[in-house]
Order: C-alpha cells, then structure tokens, then sequence
C-alpha cells in the first residue's frame, strides 16, 4: 500500500473527530496514489463495532480500485487484531488498518491466501455463511471456482 503513513494520519483525525463512535472507510488505488474515504458507520452499536454499507462500496469503488478498508477502536484496553477484522480482511483479500483511539496506535493487517477453516468458522452473512463455505470447499478442495452471485 502506498502512502501508508499518509493514510494513517488521515485514519486517526477521521476517528477522533468523534473518539466515542467508530470511524471506517475504504482505501482506494487511483492514479494519484492510495486515497482513504471516509463512509458512513451504519452499525446499530458504532461504540463497538462498524459497518460499511455495500452501497457505498459498490459507489466508491467505480473511482479506483479496492485495496483496503479502515476503521477504529474506541474501547481496547488490550489493542489487537479483532477474530472479526482478521477474518474480513482475509476472505476480502484487502487490507486492513485499524486505529486504537484509546491507545494511539495502529495495526496494519495484510490479508495472505490460505486455506480457510471450514468447521467453527464464524457466521456472516456474505462473507461466512452457507454459499461462501460451499464455494470455499470446492475451491480449495476440488480446484472448481463458484462466482458470487449477481
């Protein structure tokens, strides 16, 4: 990712412009560089938890292409990587950058390809559910490629 620095220092006034709601956005690479743009948290608990609205994705996505998302913590006592974060950020393949308000610190999260555990895997809609650990199983399994649906 370029412009790691510069995309963190804009990660952390984007999330202490309100330190009691998480902040989040997406991470865009566009001819001028990496690009951080904030999107609206629409959790209905953004204390502790954030999430982007997919029509903000698909939006913001025509602009440059996908590499990353970020969001912020605003309770961590003890400040790592969330089962959550790691697991988005893997079945997504982007990366990920994550700012401790409490902490001021950050985690830079690079997604690799593995093979993804198929029992006790979390239940997501979209991301963990019934279509992505069938299309997991015949893909690492049986080398045949499942596309999203439209």
């Amino acid at each position: 990712m370029n412009n790691l620095n510069e995309t963190k220092e804009f990660v952390k006034m984007e999330a202490l412009k309100d330190p009691s709601r998480e902040c989040c956005g997406l991470i865009l690479e566009k001819e001028s560089g990496t690009v951080a743009i904030p999107c609206e948290n629409v959790s209905p608990n953004p204390e502790t938890h954030f999430i982007i609205s997919p029509l903000d994705v698909m939006e913001l996505s025509k602009s440059g292409k996908l590499i990353g998302f970020y969001h912020s913590h605003v309770m961590d006592e003890e400040f790592k990587l969330s089962k959550y974060d790691r697991l988005v950020s893997q079945r997504l393949m982007l990366d990920s950058v994550i700012y401790s308000v409490t902490n001021d610190r950050f985690i830079h999260h690079k997604p690799n390809k593995h093979k993804p555990d198929y029992i006790n895997r979390p239940f997501i809609i979209g991301l963990y559910d019934c279509f992505t650990l069938t299309q997991d199983y015949y893909k690492y399994e049986l080398n045949i490629h499942i596309p999203d649906p439209i």
